[in-house]
C-alpha cells in the first residue's frame, strides 16, 4: 500500500498514521491531530474536505485543492458589512467588525449578543444560564474573564465571543454547516435585525 493509500485508510477508519492509534468516530481522530499535530488539517477550505494531510504534501494538497497554504489570506472579499459598505473575506470577520463596534452604524457586541438571545433557536447556541444576561446586554465582550455563552449546535464547544462560534463553524472544525440548521437560522435573524 503506498503512502497516499495509506493515509486514506487510516482515515476512513478512524486512525492516526503517525502513532497508528484508533479512534472511534471522525471527530475524535480530527481533535488528535489538533493536539498532536501529527496531521495539518485542512479544515474544509478545500470544498469541504476536512483531510488530515502530512506536512511534506501541505503545499501540494493546497496547489491542487487551490487554497492559499496560509488559508483566509486571499479569500475574495465577498460579504458586505451589515452597517456599513466594508467587505470582508468570510462571515466571523465581518461580525467581528460590528463586535468591536468600529462600523460607523453603530452595531456593537451587546446588540448582536441580544439579537442571538432573541432568536427562537436560542437554546441550540447559547448556554440556558447565560441568555438573560444576553438579553440584558449585560454580556461584555472586552473582559478577558467573561464566561463562554455560546455554543455550537453539533460539538457543544464554547465560546466567549459570537464571532468565535462563526469563526469555528466557517472553518468546518465540526459537522456544523454556516447555513445550515440552527446556524443558518442565527445568521439568517441577525441579518433580519441588523442589515
Amino acid at each position: 500500500m503506498g503512502n497516499d493509500e495509506w493515509v486514506k485508510h487510516c482515515r476512513d477508519s478512524h486512525a492516526c498514521p503517525k502513532c497508528h492509534i484508533h479512534y472511534p468516530n471522525r471527530q475524535t481522530l480530527l481533535n488528535h491531530w489538533r493536539e498532536t499535530r501529527h496531521l495539518k488539517l485542512c479544515e474544509g477550505l478545500c470544498e469541504g474536505c476536512l483531510l488530515g494531510v502530512q506536512s511534506e504534501h501541505w503545499t501540494e494538497h493546497c496547489r491542487e485543492h487551490h487554497v492559499c497554504p496560509d488559508m483566509m489570506v486571499h479569500l475574495p472579499a465577498d460579504i458586505e458589512c451589515w452597517g456599513c459598505e466594508r467587505m470582508f473575506s468570510t462571515f466571523s470577520g465581518m461580525i467581528i467588525h460590528l463586535e468591536r463596534g468600529s462600523c460607523p452604524s453603530g452595531i456593537n457586541a451587546k446588540d448582536l449578543n441580544k439579537s442571538a438571545a432573541m432568536c427562537y433557536q436560542w437554546s441550540h447556541f447559547i448556554y440556558d444560564q447565560y441568555r438573560i444576561c444576553l438579553l440584558s446586554r449585560e454580556h461584555d465582550n472586552s473582559c478577558s474573564c467573561t464566561p463562554h455563552p455560546f455554543k455550537c449546535p453539533d460539538c457543544d464547544i464554547g465560546f466567549p465571543h459570537l464571532s468565535a462560534l462563526f469563526q469555528h463553524v466557517g472553518t468546518r472544525s465540526c459537522d456544523q454547516e454556516l447555513d445550515k440548521g440552527a446556524i443558518g437560522k442565527l445568521m439568517h435573524w441577525l441579518k433580519n435585525r441588523h442589515a
